[in-house]
């Protein structure tokens, strides 16, 4: 499995989400060029949020094979509500404009009905992040794993 990232002057950069959260988020700051203290996060091509939370658990449930993500940088408005950028140096007016309407109070995230969900926020580890609903089925993860058998 893999993914592919979009950043900078339109770069794209291929990833191997099968790895924990933390390695990702850490290898996608290092190969983008973002500081160690940059929030970041990813949307996909129908601009639903992906948070990149430091986890032990796998990424490649976040995921779909071979997708396309647009590296985003987050930030906390004095207000609390939390703005997303594109890292893209020229973006897209569609992209920007939708990431715009998912900063404004009343945007919250999409579903995959389209309709507009506020995001629930939560506190892990003393920072502050959105839970959004992503196009890829994560549902309960040990039930995505292939059950390992060893042959006695």
């Amino acid at each position: 499995m893999f993914i592919f990232l979009r950043y900078g002057a339109d770069d794209q950069v291929l990833f191997n989400p099968d790895c924990s959260i933390r390695l990702l988020l850490d290898n996608i700051k290092k190969r983008c060029c973002c500081q160690t203290k940059d929030v970041i996060a990813l949307v996909d091509d129908k601009i639903n949020i992906i948070n990149l939370e430091e986890s032990l658990e796998n990424a490649c449930f976040l995921f779909t094979d071979r997708g396309v993500y647009i590296l985003v940088e987050v930030q906390k408005r004095e207000d609390g509500v939390l703005v997303y950028k594109a890292l893209l140096d020229s973006p897209d007016s569609d992209i920007q404009a939708k990431l715009e309407a998912l900063s404004s109070p009343r945007g919250g995230t999409k579903t995959q009905s389209g309709k507009p969900k506020q995001g629930k926020k939560s506190v892990a580890k003393g920072s502050l992040t959105t839970t959004t609903s992503i196009n890829a089925s994560v549902g309960n993860t040990s039930k995505n794993r292939p059950n390992k058998t060893t042959k006695s």
